[in-house]
């Protein structure tokens, strides 16, 4: 169980799934559980699972990641606990193995630990001091990771904008992100997380100069008053901060900008409150993350009269007025085109998948077509809102478009439907349900005001039949865009009516919208639902 000792709620989770892993103990007792990470690092943590959860086997500290192959070793030998807490400064281990998820996205860590000690964070105590990578260690493992195909790389630390401060031969961040950058590839280059009395003019300068160097900073500046930044152990003003952010709009005017920030930081009145609410006005942000003072930290024994209700009211004034701020700067992305990289699926059920722009803004995209079917998977580019797709660029010449589709494969066409009508091509949409109470999309198709058919299984609503038995009505086309099941598709494939023209089919799995399409595949254990019985196919 890998854990996070940043925020309190975490921590707690973390005990609770401690707690539920003594079931799992008991009807396994050869299982081993091991608790890693900042939150293990922490003396008073470390004590409470020794006397409170007798099951967990192993803890051990970030300090001692490196270690963990031995650390297990131990634990299956010796058949006793083993803790690996100590508060040791830390070790660089090269040239472990690593494992990534996915194939697009990569992160790669070129320092560890903190000096800086703000008095409300815990990272000092859990991650040690300062220490570099070396930076030919970095260069050679985002080579590795470039040659490999990784489009989006974030190098990581607790501060990055000190990297190099402590090696024999001090080499500055700005000078490593221009040494990242001249390493051949098409890759996205990201970084954090900065601290503000570190972020120099020649960092913006070199994120203007490098093309690789992703258009986005995130800054926290935590307070917008001097006192209580004072108090913070920031080391910077409140006009310092501005200044910076001046001087990296002026060389970057389209930087995305998002921050940390505190509210309700021990001492800190309304009157100083109001400070920070100035500054979020000027920077304006793209977006802010919350933050609380840590138990164990300077900042949790100090004096704190403003009750919680005062506290709660401050953080509902700021979180109103960034939304105000981060929905007008969203709004003005409508209508652009942007390159984005797709980096996985959906959890949207509207949405096939997600995409992220240079400034790391969130994106979900409808697959709408074989050509967009081949491009829209994870790792690959696309310009949203650029009209690609072959049902787009075939009825865009002049065929007048049939689109057909059933179940989850009607969310596609909806994306479709839209962009042609945006166009000024005037598609026929047919949609096949089970029944009635099944359909959906259909207000949504309504609006667009493009004919529609409908067929239900039971003839609860608009033609009794399917897909199939639209197609057999329709009017000539010269293009259909068939989306659905591969049983489905193959059905409305060998349709005599649809012959003569352009077609393009698309295969969705799955089920979506509560609409099923009994989805089923032969097997040695006879026909099978794939939805249901999937993993019987493995075997």
């Amino acid at each position: 169980l890998n854990t996070c000792a940043i925020r309190d709620h975490a921590e707690k989770r973390v005990y609770g799934t401690l707690g539920a892993l003594t079931h799992t103990k008991k009807a396994n007792p050869e299982q081993i559980i091991c608790l890693c990470g900042c939150m293990a690092q922490r003396p008073e943590v470390a004590e409470k699972v020794r006397q409170s959860y007798r099951h967990v086997d192993l803890v051990f500290g970030p300090q001692a990641l490196w270690k963990f192959p031995e650390l297990l070793y131990q634990v299956y030998t010796r058949r006793g606990r083993v803790f690996s807490v100590e508060d040791e400064h830390g070790s660089i281990a090269e040239d472990m193995p690593v494992v990534r998820e996915g194939r697009t996205r990569a992160w790669v860590s070129i320092m560890y630990g903190c000096n800086n000690f703000c008095t409300y964070c815990i990272v000092p105590y859990v991650r040690g001091r300062e220490r570099s990578r070396q930076p030919e260690d970095i260069l050679a493992e985002v080579r590795e990771l470039a040659a490999a195909g990784y489009q989006d790389i974030t190098l990581l630390g607790q501060n990055v904008n000190s990297y190099g401060k402590d090696l024999p031969e001090p080499m500055d961040f700005s000078d490593l992100l221009s040494a990242v950058n001249d390493i051949p590839g098409d890759f996205l280059i990201r970084f954090m997380t900065s601290h503000p009395k570190d972020a120099t003019h020649k960092l913006f300068e070199t994120m203007a100069r490098c093309e690789k160097v992703a258009p986005v900073l995130h800054l926290p500046f935590q307070a917008g008053n001097d006192r209580i930044l004072k108090v913070m152990n920031r080391r910077h003003t409140r006009e310092q901060y501005l200044d910076k952010i001046r001087d990296l709009k002026r060389l970057i005017p389209d930087i995305v900008l998002t921050s940390d920030i505190i509210v309700g930081f021990p001492g800190e009145t309304t009157e100083e409150f109001e400070d920070t609410l100035k500054v979020l006005e000027e920077v304006r942000f793209d977006a802010l993350f919350t933050f609380t003072p840590r138990v164990g930290t300077p900042a949790a024994s100090m004096d704190d009269p403003m009750s919680r209700e005062e506290k709660l009211a401050n953080f509902n004034r700021l979180t109103a007025l960034q939304d105000a701020i981060s929905e007008e700067k969203h709004a003005a992305y409508i209508g652009k085109t942007v390159r984005c990289l797709v980096d996985g699926l959906s959890d949207d059920s509207r949405y096939d998948l997600t995409a992220r722009t240079p400034g790391n803004r969130l994106v979900r995209v409808v697959g709408e077509g074989t050509h967009d079917l081949v491009r829209c998977v994870p790792g690959t580019e696309l310009d949203v809102l650029s009209g690609l797709g072959n049902g787009f660029d075939l009825a865009k010449g002049g065929a007048h478009p049939i689109l057909l589709g059933g179940g989850i494969g009607i969310a596609p066409l909806y994306g479709l439907a839209q962009r042609m009508l945006e166009a000024g091509i005037a598609p026929t949409v047919g949609l096949g349900f089970r029944s009635g109470g099944d359909a959906f999309y259909l207000e949504e198709f309504g609006k667009l005001g493009c004919r529609l058919m409908v067929a239900t299984e039971d003839g609860s609503l608009g033609t009794k039949g399917f897909v199939t038995d639209l197609a057999r009505h329709v009017p000539e086309c010269g293009y259909a865009f068939v989306c659905g099941p591969t049983p489905m598709l193959k059905a409305v494939h060998g349709l005599p009516q649809l012959t003569g023209g352009q077609f393009s089919f698309e295969a969705r799995m799955g089920c979506g919208f509560g609409a099923c399409m009994g989805c089923s595949c032969k097997t040695k254990y006879g026909n099978k639902r794939i939805c249901k019985d999937g993993p019987v196919l493995e075997k």
